[in-house]
């Protein structure tokens, strides 16, 4: 039952992740929904594609240590809503924007904290969230400065997380971007069809079953989703692009459209502000005074697209 609830929770959002991560997830979620159960490091390694699991001692998600007046918060793995989606579906790892959240609160409210950095090794997650936790980030940029950096991945919905530090940075061999939404449909109805199963489904209103995986997606039915798609899409360009300080028109063509770019080529298009290792950017965060986040009017202009 665990794995249906999961396949209808991943069918019924619009998702922020490196799609190729979404694919093996959802592959993961459909052997559960036939109670082929996996062990830990089983779903580590079809999740993340390596043929090793991760070793026990490895950082919790959402760990948070504080040393020096810099507080580091750690964003590992697939990124959900709420926590409890996270503990119900125990993908590997992972962890919520929720989650996230509180422990950013408190270290905005902690003060002998004076500087934070994120972290960030995650592939994206669920869009619902990340919104509302991108703004959070962006409005406390003029208390406290917050470093983001991409350690090794920031893709996606993590990447929208990161683009709204004070800085950006990313390690010599991490990825970034993956700017954009998705949202999928599963249609069963050839393989229930070929186990001779009909289903019938009765509703009131017109449109209340129109994504059902017992038949194909309707023309309707797909340009809602798309519809939604584009809105959450939108939502993505202008946050990136108010974390930058450029345009959404530089976000939607420059920064990819939904690829993922080396440090080297992200700098260059201006989606990250330096390339550093983590500890390099703990340093200068030990160094930074509170002090708000400087514009980047050239970057800005620069880039602008008319």
């Amino acid at each position: 039952m665990r794995g249906t609830r999961l396949l209808s929770s991943i069918y019924s959002q619009p998702w922020a992740i490196v799609p190729e991560i979404g694919a093996q997830m959802l592959g993961v979620v459909h052997r559960w929904s036939m109670d082929h159960r996996l062990t830990q490091d089983e779903i580590q390694i079809a999740i993340n594609g390596s043929g090793h699991a991760p070793q026990a001692a490895a950082p919790a998600s959402g760990q948070q240590t504080s040393s020096g007046g810099v507080a580091v918060i750690k964003i590992l793995g697939v990124i959900s809503a709420r926590s409890e989606l996270v503990a119900d579906s125990s993908l590997g790892g992972g962890l919520s924007a929720e989650s996230i959240s509180k422990r950013f609160q408190a270290a905005m409210n902690d003060p002998e904290v004076s500087s934070i950095v994120l972290d960030i090794e995650s592939p994206g997650g669920a869009v619902f969230g990340i919104p509302e936790l991108a703004a959070e980030i962006m409005a406390a940029r003029d208390k406290k400065h917050i470093f983001a950096i991409a350690n090794s991945m920031a893709a996606s919905a993590a990447f929208w997380i990161g683009a709204s530090a004070s800085t950006f940075a990313a390690t010599p061999s991490a990825q970034v971007g993956s700017v954009g939404v998705y949202s999928a449909h599963e249609d069963l109805s050839k393989a229930l069809e070929t186990a001779g199963v009909k289903v019938s489904m009765v509703s009131y209103g017109d449109y209340k079953t129109e994504r059902n995986p017992f038949e194909p997606l309707s023309d309707a039915a797909r340009g809602h989703m798309q519809s939604l798609v584009d809105q959450y899409g939108s939502m993505f360009d202008k946050a990136v692009a108010d974390g930058r300080g450029v345009s959404p028109a530089v976000v939607r063509e420059t920064y990819g459209k939904g690829r993922t770019f080396g440090s080297k080529e992200a700098k260059a298009l201006g989606m990250i502000d330096r390339i550093s290792t983590l500890d390099e950017i703990v340093a200068e965060a030990k160094m930074k005074k509170r002090s708000p986040y400087p514009k980047r009017a050239a970057a800005s202009a620069r880039l602008s697209l008319i």
